[in-house]
C-alpha cells in the first residue's frame, strides 16, 4: 500500500495488485481540518493502518477499516513525524513538543507533560499524563484520577466535567466522589462547560449538547467556545458564524461572522472572537465594536483588567494590548519561542505569559517587564488561581508533567516545585 497527502486535508491509501501497473484507490480519509502534514503506517500484526497529523497539530489513528479510532489535539504546531512502537504512539511537530500516548484511546502516558491547568472557587484541577487530578479546599487530597486530558471546573469548584480530546464520551464528577459518565455523543468532543448547573458538550458536528438536549448552532464543525456566567454559551465554527446558546430555552441566536472560521473565542465583560485569517473583533450588540486584523495567527486572547483592553498573543511570540474603544495598541514581542498560555491577574493589573522557551513572564499593560521564572522544560498550561484565602498563584505545568507554583511572580517572591500549597 502507498499513502499519498496533500494541503487538500486528505489522506489517499492506495493498493498496488501485483501485475497490474497502475494503482487502486482503497481509502479517501478526510477526517482532518488542516492540511495533512504526516503520515506513519502501523506495524505487523496490530489494528492500526496508520496514523496521520495535520497542520493544526491533530493526531489521527485509522484502523484497517480506513476509520478514525481515536485522535488527540495536544500540539500546537504541525505534527511532522510519527512513528508506533509496542503499545505507544509518539509524534513530534513545529511545537518542538514530543508526546507519547497510549495506543488504543491516545490518552497521555508519561512523560506527556501537563495538558491544562484550571480553578474555580477553592478548587484546582490539573491535567497531567493523562489523568486529571483535583484538590478541594475542603479536601487537601487528590480526589480524582480518570484517564483524560481536559477538564472544566463548575463555577463554586463542586463538580468537574473531565473528557479526553477527540472522544466522545465526558464524565460529570462530583468532588463528594459522585460519578456520572454522560452517555455517548455521536461526534468527537471539542469543549465541555458548566453554565450554572448544566453541563454543556459542544461537538464537531454543529451540535451543542446542553443536559441531555440537542442543540442545532453551525452547519459545520464547531472550532471555538466560550461559556458565560449569564446562562449563555457562545461556540464559533467553520462557517465563520458567532452563535449564543440559551441553556434555559435553547433558543439559539446568531451575534455575527468573520469571513472565516472561528478559532478563539473570549468572555468576560463582553464577547470577544478571532477568525483564521487574525481578524480580531468585540461585539456588543450589533453590529460589531471593534474590528481589527493581526499579520500572524492568533492563539489567545482574553479581556484585560484595564478598562476598555484586549490581549492578543500571536505565534510570532508577541502580545497585543488594544483599546478597543479608541484603537490605541501596544505591541512587544514577549518570548523567544512560542506562547502557550495567557492568564490576566485582575487584581494586580498584571498579564502572565508561558512559553515554550522555558520562561514564564509577567507584563503590565505598556509591556514591562515584571519579573520571570525560567523553568527546566518548555511550559505547556497555566492557571491563575485567585483563593480569598491565598495571596494569589500562578500554577505553572510544563511538557515533562511537572507543576510549579509561583507566589507572587510579578515580584518574583518564591517558586514552588510541585503541589504542596494546595494542601496548606
Amino acid at each position: 500500500q502507498v499513502a499519498t497527502y496533500a494541503p487538500d486535508r486528505r489522506v489517499l491509501i492506495w493498493r498496488i495488485p501485483s501485475g497490474k501497473p497502475v494503482p487502486e484507490l482503497a481509502f479517501d480519509l478526510g477526517q482532518h481540518k488542516a492540511a495533512i502534514t504526516m503520515v506513519q503506517f502501523g506495524g505487523e500484526g496490530i489494528d492500526l493502518l496508520l496514523i496521520s497529523g495535520s497542520a493544526d497539530g491533530e493526531v489521527i489513528r485509522w484502523d484497517h477499516d480506513g476509520d478514525p479510532m481515536a485522535s488527540h489535539h495536544r500540539h500546537t504546531a504541525a505534527v511532522r513525524a510519527g512513528a508506533v512502537h509496542k503499545a505507544a504512539i509518539l509524534t513530534g511537530g513545529d511545537d518542538a513538543r514530543l508526546d507519547r500516548c497510549d495506543f488504543f484511546d491516545m490518552t497521555v502516558e508519561i512523560g506527556g507533560g501537563v495538558s491544562e491547568c484550571t480553578s474555580a472557587h477553592d478548587a484546582v484541577a490539573v491535567c497531567t499524563e493523562g489523568r486529571v487530578q483535583v484538590w478541594s479546599g475542603e479536601n487537601p487530597v487528590i480526589v480524582a484520577k480518570t484517564t483524560a486530558t481536559s477538564a472544566a471546573l463548575s463555577s463554586d469548584g463542586r463538580r468537574v466535567l473531565l473528557w479526553r480530546e477527540g472522544a466522545r464520551v465526558a464524565t460529570d464528577w462530583d468532588l463528594r466522589g459522585l460519578e456520572q459518565q454522560l452517555p455517548p455523543f455521536d461526534a468527537p468532543i471539542v469543549g465541555c462547560a458548566y453554565v450554572g448547573e448544566t453541563p454543556v458538550v459542544v461537538l464537531d458536528n454543529g451540535n451543542v449538547v446542553i443536559g441531555g438536549d440537542v442543540v442545532r448552532t453551525h452547519d459545520g464543525a464547531i472550532t471555538a467556545m466560550v461559556a458565560s456566567t449569564v446562562e449563555v454559551v457562545v461556540t464559533g465554527g467553520q462557517d465563520g458564524r458567532i452563535v449564543a446558546v440559551d441553556v434555559v430555552d435553547k433558543s439559539v441566536r446568531v451575534v455575527g461572522t468573520h469571513t472565516g472560521r472561528i478559532t478563539v473565542l473570549a468572555e468576560h465583560i463582553g464577547l470577544a472572537s478571532v477568525s483564521i485569517n487574525g481578524e480580531v473583533a468585540v461585539w456588543d450588540s450589533a453590529p460589531t465594536i471593534f474590528r481589527k486584523r493581526h499579520d500572524a495567527p492568533v492563539a489567545h486572547l482574553a479581556f484585560g483588567s484595564v478598562v476598555d483592553t484586549l490581549v492578543s498573543v500571536c505565534d510570532d511570540h508577541s502580545v497585543t494590548v488594544w483599546n478597543y474603544r479608541s484603537g490605541a495598541l501596544t505591541t512587544w514581542i514577549a518570548h523567544r519561542d512560542r506562547i502557550t498560555a495567557l492568564v490576566v491577574d485582575y487584581r494586580a493589573d498584571l498579564l502572565y505569559t508561558a512559553s515554550l522557551d522555558r520562561t514564564v513572564r509577567a507584563w503590565n499593560y505598556k509591556g514591562h517587564p515584571r519579573g520571570v521564572v525560567y523553568g527546566d522544560h518548555p511550559f505547556s498550561a497555566m492557571a491563575l488561581i485567585l483563593i480569598d484565602t491565598l495571596p494569589g498563584f500562578v500554577l505553572v505545568g510544563d511538557d515533562a508533567g511537572a507543576l510549579l507554583t509561583l507566589t507572587d511572580p510579578g515580584a518574583g517572591v518564591e517558586v514552588q516545585r510541585g503541589t504542596e500549597f494546595l494542601g496548606q
